[in-house]
């Protein structure tokens, strides 16, 4: 030790000063070590050790306290929340820091790391008492609330070896919170003294514990030496810091912050739940980092948030900076699809409400409503697009444009043609069938000064009992602004066996924008829609053309025709207000009004009634009995006038 102190002068104190305030220490925490070294040099010069040392600042003394938490456990026995205080009695404080500053300095001045003290530092008195608190509970968890026996030893290894001291059989009896605490080395006691060379010459000491009859629990409880305390401005041999990086020890900021300044710290718990707890909490990353904050579970660990407020925006996510991408994004990055990208559920017993599944397609349990323009209703199973209060099934306010097939209540598709601009006079075809159909044709016209639309019913049939297909055409409705776009229709047929093609006919073109709706089609394959490709009769195929009309049904014998306020039966364009092109048969009564008359042909012969009930034949000979008469009256066979015969 002489050696140590003939090294002590005022450099030797300087340079320490300057070391402790370059390790970032607090002022007080320098004052600290600088009233030990006086206390130091006080027992020093009252052993006799030196006659001359340099005097260190006069600072204020301050006492040393140390505290240590111990964790035990037993094969009978569970030894759980154990402190052991090393209290330095106020008579015997100065020699402890005497002694641990001699280590202090001790390892500032001297190269080689020293892990023993020689025995002549030895007292003639026990400085130590070793405050042991602490809980005895049961293998199950249950507190022990009996007395029991227990002997405490000192080791200087965790397992094995020779007990360098050994307590009295002391007798723990809990307090009323379940608790036992005892001095250990209080010979006021009766307890066995703790030498106090052991805390010098060792530079580790173990305290083993045994209960009642039973072995020595394990492990052993890691007791401060006095090697620990000479240094202690050091925690195992790691400087404090309030900006601390590898292998260095955090230390609060006077503002209370945690500062960590290695690069990439961690803050890691091997085991059980870490819990971040405080009255609010923040996790934000460096103003002006642009930093992320990454929440990552590991394997099949989920990310859970349990809310408690009453109030709305339990969660929100705000960003008023925002001007590309999106606010919020959810990426699974797997090609599965026995998942749900979104689920909301809510109830006392839990319900799905929401859910959008890994394909995007998205189920809702009650009604849907999207501004003022759509409305879905689950209750009454009604859909409105353009209103929010749907009177029908499918409520419908505004234009609606079919791009695709839609069913009519018979499940027949209900087809639509696409839309052609038409440049050239011609047949267009815009629609075949194989076999038997019969649909409702709409067609229509959109360009500017047209705006024509026609309405008829084709049909390729087999009336019951006639092998024959037969082939109808109805003409519903002719409605136009100005002139005919569509002015004809045909139906072209081979045999009963080949297709059967439907072509209109497209006048007055001036790149007119036409389209057509095929609806009510029915009867086998039905109608096939062409896309107003150019029309033309194949070769062995005959056509029966109609003349659109106002108003026809049927066509060539089989029509009738209103036109221009002429009705045609049996001719395609009638000239007459009736014009009938074949036979007429009447079973009731022709009456005719005024001076009418029955034109026998297209010259002036005729047939006049007047309205004094004569007949008048003119411009034309009658022949009774005879189809050839010469005469204005000839008479084949015999006259009866009256009673009277005559020849």
């Amino acid at each position: 030790m002489e050696n140590l102190l003939n090294k002590l002068d005022k450099e030797k104190i300087t340079q320490y000063q300057a070391h402790l305030e370059a390790s970032n220490l607090s002022k007080s925490t320098i004052k600290r070590h600088f009233s030990t070294l006086r206390k130091f040099f006080n027992w020093a010069e009252k052993e006799n050790l030196q006659e001359t040392l340099p005097e260190p600042p006069v600072i204020a003394e301050e006492p040393l306290f140390k505290t240590v938490t111990l964790k035990k456990t037993r094969p009978l026995f569970r030894l759980a929340k154990l402190t052991v205080g090393v209290v330095i009695i106020v008579l015997l404080a100065l020699l402890f820091s005497r002694r641990s500053l001699y280590y202090r300095l001790q390892k500032f001045f001297v190269p080689e790391k020293v892990t023993e003290v020689p025995a002549q530092v030895t007292a003639s008195y026990s400085p130590w008492i070793i405050v042991f608190r602490g809980q005895l509970t049961d293998l199950s968890g249950k507190a022990i609330t009996d007395k029991t026996k227990a002997i405490f030893r000192l080791y200087n290894q965790a397992e094995d070896g020779q007990a360098l001291w050994e307590s009295k059989a002391w007798e723990l009896e809990p307090d009323s919170g379940n608790q036992f605490q005892i001095a250990l080395g209080d010979t006021s006691q009766g307890g066995s003294e703790l030498p106090s060379h052991l805390f010098f010459q060792n530079e580790r000491l173990y305290l083993g514990i045994s209960i009642g009859d039973n072995s020595e629990a394990s492990p052993r409880l890691p007791v401060s030496s006095a090697a620990h305390v000479a240094d202690s401005y050091q925690l195992g041999g790691f400087s404090p810091s309030q900006e601390p990086e590898g292998n260095m020890v955090p230390v609060l900021t006077p503002e209370g912050y945690l500062i960590l300044a290695a690069p990439s710290p961690k803050i890691k718990s091997t085991q059980g739940t870490f819990a971040i707890e405080g009255e609010a909490i923040s996790i934000i990353s460096s103003v002006g980092s642009d930093g992320n904050i990454t929440l990552a579970p590991d394997g099949a660990g989920k990310l859970n948030l349990h809310l408690g407020g009453q109030y709305g925006n339990q969660m929100r996510v705000t960003d008023a900076n925002i001007a590309s991408g999106n606010l919020v994004s959810v990426y699974a990055g797997t090609n599965s699809t026995g998942f749900n990208l979104l689920s909301l559920s809510s109830g006392s017993t839990e319900a799905e409400r929401f859910t959008v599944d890994a394909l995007g397609r998205t189920s809702i349990a009650n009604d849907l409503t999207v501004g003022d323009v759509f409305k879905v209703e689950t209750s009454t199973t009604q859909v409105g697009i353009g209103t929010i209060a749907p009177e029908y099934t499918l409520d419908v306010d505004g234009t609606t444009r079919i791009t695709d097939t839609i069913y009519n209540l018979y499940n027949k598709p209900l087809k639509q043609g696409n839309q052609a601009t038409i440049g050239t006079n011609g047949w267009y075809r815009i629609a075949q069938t194989p076999n038997r159909a019969s649909g409702l044709f709409h067609l229509m016209d959109m360009t500017a000064d047209r705006h024509q639309s026609i309405s008829f019913y084709a049909s390729a049939a087999y009336p019951d009992g006639d092998n024959r297909r037969q082939l109808r055409l109805n003409l519903l409705s002719n409605v136009r602004h100005d002139q005919n776009s569509f002015s004809k229709i045909r139906l072209i047929r081979k045999t009963d066996s080949d297709p059967v093609y439907l072509e209109v006919y497209i006048e007055n073109t001036n790149n007119n924008q036409v389209r057509y709706i095929l609806s009510q089609n029915d009867w086998d394959s039905g109608w096939t829609p062409i896309n107003w490709s150019s029309g033309e009769v194949p070769s062995g195929y005959t056509s029966i053309e109609y003349l659109v009309t106002n108003i026809a049904f049927g066509i060539g014998e089989n029509s009738l025709i209103v036109k221009d306020g002429r009705v045609g039966i049996g001719k395609a364009g009638p000239d007459y207000k009736l014009d009938v092109g074949g036979d007429i048969r009447l079973t009731e009564n022709l009456y005719l009004i005024d001076d009418s008359w029955i034109g026998i042909s297209d010259t002036d012969e005729r047939i006049i009634f007047d309205t004094t009930g004569d007949i008048e034949i003119m411009g034309a000979n009658v022949g009774i009995g005879t189809t050839a008469p010469e005469e204005n009256l000839t008479v084949a066979n015999n006259i009866q006038l009256g009673i009277t015969d005559a020849t």
